[in-house]
This record gives C-alpha cells, sequence and structure tokens, in this order.
C-alpha cells in the first residue's frame, strides 16, 4: 500500500485499535545503553508473555516479540520486518519515510517552551496531556499530498509524544518500562551507539553528526514531566512501572526488578 493510501486511512485505523489489548501488560522497550545488558533467555521468557511496544532500534534485538515498533526521525534507519510484522508506527518532524509504516504522526512543536513538560510544570497539572489523547484528533490540514496529517506535542522525546499516549489509546492497564534509564554509558547515550557515541548502520539519521547533543537537557525535561505521566495514568486506573538500576525517575514511579514480572 503506497504512504499516500495508508495516510488517507490513518483515522480509521486509529479508531479501529481503540482498547485493543484493554486490560493487558504491555512492556516498553527502550534504546538506553543498558537494554542489552539483560540476560537474552530471561527477557524472551518476559516478553513472550505480554505485548511489547519496541522503541527505535530496540526492534532489532526482539523482532519475534514485537507488537509495535515505534520510532522517529532521530536515529531512522531502514528495518527488515520478519514472519512477524509488527504495527509500524513513525512520528515526525520530517516528511514520511520510506518505511512501510501504518500509522504516521507528525510532530510540528519544536519550541521547548511550549513542550508538555514546559506546560505542564507551568501549571503544575497534567491536564495538558488531555488534550492529545490519539482520540482527540489533532490535525494538520492538506500538509502532505492533500492527505489530514495527525499532530503529535512536542514532549521532548518519543515517549512522551507517542508511545504513552499508544498505551492509553490500545486499552493497556500495566505499562512496564525496561531500557528507559534516562542515563549514559560512559559517552554512550543509546545501546547501538559506539564508545564515542556515533551510530552504527544509521542510513538516514539526520542527528549523526551531532547525536543527542542536548541529552541532559532533554533528560531532565523527560524525568520532571513523569510525575505528570504517573499521576495522569493512575486517574485511569493504570500502573506505570519502571525496570531500571538507577534511581533518577521521581519517586511517584513504581520500581521493579525485572525477576519480579508475573
Amino acid at each position: 500500500m503506497s504512504s499516500e493510501k495508508v495516510l488517507k486511512n490513518q483515522s480509521t485505523l486509529i479508531e479501529s485499535v481503540c482498547n485493543k489489548f484493554k486490560g493487558e501488560t504491555a512492556i516498553v522497550l527502550g534504546c538506553s545503553p543498558f537494554l542489552s545488558d539483560y540476560d537474552d533467555g530471561l527477557m524472551m521468557e518476559l516478553l513472550s508473555a505480554h505485548r511489547v511496544i519496541a522503541i527505535k532500534q530496540s526492534y532489532n534485538l526482539f523482532k519475534n516479540f514485537v507488537d509495535i515498533h515505534a520510532y522517529n526521525c532521530c536515529n531512522m534507519e531502514s528495518y527488515a520486518y520478519g514472519e512477524k510484522k509488527p504495527m509500524i508506527v513513525e512520528a515526525s518532524s520530517l516528511a514520511p519515510s520510506t518505511n512501510p509504516f501504518d500509522l504516521y504522526f507528525h510532530i510540528k512543536e519544536r519550541d521547548k517552551g511550549r513542550s508538555l513538560s514546559a506546560l505542564c510544570a507551568n501549571e503544575g497539572t497534567h491536564r495538558e496531556l488531555d488534550k492529545w489523547v490519539l482520540s482527540e484528533g489533532n490535525f494538520i490540514k492538506s500538509a502532505w499530498n492533500g492527505c489530514d496529517i495527525h499532530l503529535r506535542p512536542y514532549g521532548p522525546g518519543i515517549m512522551s509524544e507517542l508511545i504513552f499516549y499508544m498505551c492509553e489509546h490500545l486499552g493497556f492497564s500495566r505499562i512496564i518500562l525496561i531500557g528507559c534509564d534516562n542515563e549514559s554509558s560512559g559517552n554512550k547515550t543509546h545501546f547501538y551507539r559506539d564508545e564515542n557515541n556515533k551510530c552504527n548502520k544509521i542510513s538516514n539519521d539526520p542527528h549523526s553528526s551531532a547525536p543527542w547533543i542536548n541529552f541532559n537537557e532533554e533528560k531532565n525535561m523527560h524525568l520532571r514531566l513523569m510525575n505528570s505521566w504517573n499521576e495522569w495514568f493512575s486517574n485511569k486506573g493504570v500502573s506505570l512501572e519502571l525496570v531500571s538500576k538507577f534511581n533518577n525517575y521521581p519517586e511517584s514511579i513504581k520500581k521493579i526488578k525485572i525477576n519480579d514480572i508475573a
């Protein structure tokens, strides 16, 4: 199916997957440099028992277990999808890529003062998050080949711009974050970068020459927003949990051990 035809059917697909996984558990795999530290056997056993959302290149590590693959224009590459093709979701400030996505979202806002992190902090409430649920249908009219493109907010970060909203829309009652540490390992900010923080095998990365130069600033903005996300999900009866050896997330976020996940 052409990208244009896919884009013209976005609203129908978004509506059709509402509460598709109602009451289930989602494992969200991030791209922390510590994601590859976990035992492969343990991870495969865990992922086979739950729904899996893989962010960016984490798909390459566990592709046989992934239900949803989400990525944006940062560190983008072409992916080889196997027999178990996931739902593919692209969110970008650029034009749609040539990847075979099922959903495409555009991120227009790039002013950090207008980010979810800044707005929630200024208002002292999580109400700003309600404006961007997928069922609301925020659009850019006729933005690309006459198609109406669904907008996403500026987080910063794909977790706040897309992943948490996908989890809410799909109806998950428990969200477990693995590889979402928001910590670097030496100079490495992602598991697929080398010790000089350079990307390997990246075919279309607009940030490859200056990899995540705002890492600490965006990390702090994301962590500041996590209290709002936790309260937002809690009000919906959803448990937000974190597997990490670090303690940089707010105390409100439940910390668990990977061996304790049922």
